[in-house]
């Protein structure tokens, strides 16, 4: 390859490729054994891999020296790695600005079925801030830009990877502002250079140069606009305050599923933890449904049936279009998971799984329970791989997959919780919070947090800490419409009780004592003459729920009256 011209050659080669190889079926040829098959699978990994550094050479002579590559942007399968890419993608830029979500890239793609060669400004959605989004695209649209430079419009439901555009800026502005479901609505606009790739024809290298020159005035115009946001906001990956796989555990009603999305955000934002606890819950929530409607996170709940084939891989029955009974290899939840977590490899990925302790954790992880662990993971210094019982694939998990459980303390079947669970997972305990309750006075005469806090200490001397009530039952109190005396009463009749009495197992001797009174349950006289054998062994009183109770003040003042003071 000369310094001025990237030869005829070489486009050759990406032409060919890009002609021949996109969605051609692939598969690990390792495993296979049928002597035909190993060879066109390892022809094409070879073909991809070629390419996939070809392209990368050319990228580092088109690039200035002071930009860097992301060269894990760059790979030749798709994203459930079962066929070859149709396109090399390869973001450059500059390297105080590595975290960011904008870069100059150069595409090798089809483009209405004909090679190219493309040089955009662009930013990736799933890893920016609605912030940045907004900043990156005011600059783009109001960049005074030369007439070969162009725009790449993509749709919010493009079924291909966008539309090379001239329109006018303002027209393209309106277009972004209207609502998604709008047949004209713009997802996405950047600044591009096309070049068509044609057979014999070497490519200007002092022209793509130019070209990527041309973009960096607007890149880095962005920066200056965003780059105060990034090194507030933005951490490195490696610096993110939380283990590649975390249990939250605590007994119930004690916000785990609730803090769950502040972690699994934190995660996909590349932020800290304590900033996302600090921002308002709704924009936390918001960005974390549009992470969730990416794919980047992903929300499953394990219960006693849920299985290996369920989560990695098994052999599942359907149905032919003519009715038949057919059986069929099918991917798992997780599996599929870690396949489009390695194709992204900039973005964080988040499994969250609820109740994990209700699941047979050997069962449902099997080989990969030794995977999951942060040493074993692809890239990491005692890397590990296994080949998969069904598929006899060579299966490993990526760095970018974050394992999240959510664990009930309370729950029976934590006494049987998996030791391989335990020594592989940073647990954190969230424990009851009774202080985030201290502005709630019901009819301004009961004290919420007091009431819960003697409560729990109550039962952490009568069983256990793991079986205290959670702050969550009384949260929504904290609203002045939602803090009313009914409201309180079915808190307590309908969910505190009914743990007490799961608890205690139905000693209601010991729920009176949790409870401090005699009021809401009622220990009456049992009616011997109920029973013609005079001789039975009866308990002396049996006990009833008094409803009527709960719509009393004071019953709820003696909950907490003997401990008052501490309060």
């Amino acid at each position: 390859m000369s310094q001025k011209e990237i030869s005829a050659q070489i486009v050759n080669e990406i032409i060919d490729y890009l002609n021949t190889m996109p969605g051609k079926p692939y598969h690990n040829p390792e495993p296979i054994k049928d002597p035909e098959k190993h060879q066109e699978f390892t022809n094409a990994k070879e073909s991809g891999r070629n390419l996939k550094k070809l392209t990368e050479k050319i990228a580092n002579q088109i690039k200035p020296n002071d930009f860097t590559i992301d060269s894990s942007s760059n790979r030749y399968l798709d994203g459930s790695n079962q066929k070859m890419r149709d396109y090399f993608w390869i973001q450059c830029k500059l390297q105080q600005y590595y975290n960011s979500p904008v870069s100059i890239s150069i595409f090798f793609e089809l483009y209405n079925q004909r090679p190219q060669l493309r040089i955009s400004l662009e930013i990736k959605n799933n890893d920016a801030t609605q912030e940045q989004k907004r900043c990156y695209q005011d600059v783009i649209l109001n960049y005074q830009k030369p007439d070969d430079i162009l725009y790449f419009i993509t749709p919010k439901d493009a079924t291909n990877n966008g539309e090379i555009s001239n329109d006018d800026p303002e027209k393209l502005s309106e277009r972004c502002q209207l609502k998604p479901k709008s047949p004209d609505y713009i997802d996405h606009v950047q600044l591009v250079k096309v070049w068509t790739l044609v057979k014999d024809k070497p490519l200007s290298l002092i022209e793509l140069q130019k070209a990527f020159a041309e973009l960096e005035i607007p890149y880095k115009e962005i920066m200056k606009e965003i780059s105060f946001q990034d090194q507030t906001t933005k951490v490195n990956k490696q610096d993110i305050d939380i283990s590649l796989n975390t249990i939250l555990f605590g007994p119930p009603g004690t916000g785990k599923t609730y803090n769950s999305v502040n972690y699994a955000t934190a995660i996909c934002q590349h932020t800290s933890l304590d900033m996302e606890k600090n921002r308002p819950y709704s924009d936390v929530f918001r960005d974390y449904q549009e992470f969730k409607n990416a794919g980047q996170i992903q929300f499953i709940t394990f219960h006693q049936s849920y299985s290996y084939e369920d989560f990695i891989e098994g052999i599942k029955p359907g149905l032919t279009n003519d009715g038949n009974l057919t059986y069929q290899l099918s991917d798992g939840i997780f599996k599929q998971f870690c396949k489009k977590a390695q194709d992204n490899a900039n973005e964080n990925f988040v499994l969250i799984i609820d109740e994990i302790n209700r699941g047979n954790i050997s069962k449902i992880f099997g080989e990969l329970i030794t995977l999951i662990e942060t040493t074993k993971r692809q890239g990491a210094n005692e890397e590990a791989s296994a080949i998969l019982p069904y598929s006899h694939e060579n299966f490993s998990i990526p760095q970018n997959v974050y394992i999240l459980g959510t664990m009930n303390t309370a729950d029976h079947s934590i006494a049987v919780l998996d030791t391989a669970l335990r020594r592989r997972f940073k647990f954190i305990e969230m424990m009851p919070d009774s202080s985030l309750l201290d502005s709630i006075k019901i009819n301004d005469q009961i004290n919420v947090s007091a009431m819960l806090q003697a409560i729990n200490d109550r039962i952490e001397i009568l069983i256990d800490r793991e079986h205290t009530i959670g702050h969550a039952y009384f949260m929504k109190l904290n609203d002045p419409q939602q803090a009313s005396l009914d409201n309180l009463k079915d808190i307590m009749l309908n969910q505190v009780l009914p743990l007490l009495q799961d608890y205690f197992f139905d000693d209601y001797d010991k729920i009176r004592m949790v409870l401090n009174d005699n009021n809401f349950v009622q220990a009456k006289p049992i009616d011997e003459a109920l029973f013609i054998d005079n001789e039975l062994n009866l308990p002396e009183v049996r006990y009833v729920i008094n409803e009527t109770a709960f719509n009393e003040i004071s019953n709820y003042q003696k909950i907490y009256q003997n401990e008052s003071d501490n309060y």
